[in-house]
């Protein structure tokens, strides 16, 4: 037992994330690893005399909302400097010395937030641009076929009216004018 205690003891102070185990009722912080004091920057002493409210400050979403005596959510959490962090705060409850506690793990994912943010901010930014460019595109070919369309019918208009005065090309300019519509129909399909 005194092994297995010991063991416990080793991957609760040396674990690399930070963990501490408070009081279930008054939220009292009762033993702290030393991942925690590293990342919050107290002493150990001072962390031990806060609550989980002293450095909870806040939700920040949450991964699993079912409360089973196990949990994981993202809360916001403030460092001894002031600095507030987003954390995945994950808890369970245990005995210690005979009384029910509640053992944390804290895994900081404020930069993996700000990042997602980032993304996100970069993808809508993406997606505006290519909504522009279709729109500076579908202008440009609209400009492109309107100008091209208005030659074409400009000249059909002048062949038919040529050829309402002019008897002698009348079949010639009609059949000119007849290309130039099926031109500007094959313009306006592509």
């Amino acid at each position: 037992i005194l092994a297995s205690e010991d063991k416990y003891r080793q991957m609760f102070y040396q674990n690399p994330f930070p963990m501490w185990i408070n009081d279930a009722e008054t939220l009292q912080i009762l033993e702290v690893n030393d991942a925690a004091i590293s990342k919050y920057g107290y002493e150990r002493e001072e962390f031990l005399s806060l609550h989980l409210h002293d450095i909870q400050k806040g939700s920040a979403g949450s991964i699993q909302t079912e409360w089973d005596g196990r949990g994981k959510e993202l809360w916001k959490h403030l460092r001894k400097n002031g600095d507030i962090i987003i954390v995945e705060f994950t808890y369970y409850r245990i005995n210690y010395f005979g009384k029910t506690a509640m053992q944390a793990q804290v895994n900081d994912v404020t930069e993996n937030i700000r990042l997602e943010h980032e993304l996100t901010i970069k993808k809508q930014q993406l997606v505006e641009a290519v909504l522009e460019a279709q729109e500076a595109e579908r202008k440009n070919i609209g400009r492109e076929l309107h100008d091209n369309i208005n030659q074409i019918l400009t000249a059909v208009k002048l062949s038919m009216s040529h050829a309402l005065e002019n008897n002698e090309h009348r079949e010639r300019l009609i059949s000119k004018g007849v290309v130039n519509i099926s031109s500007a129909i094959e313009e306006i399909r592509n």
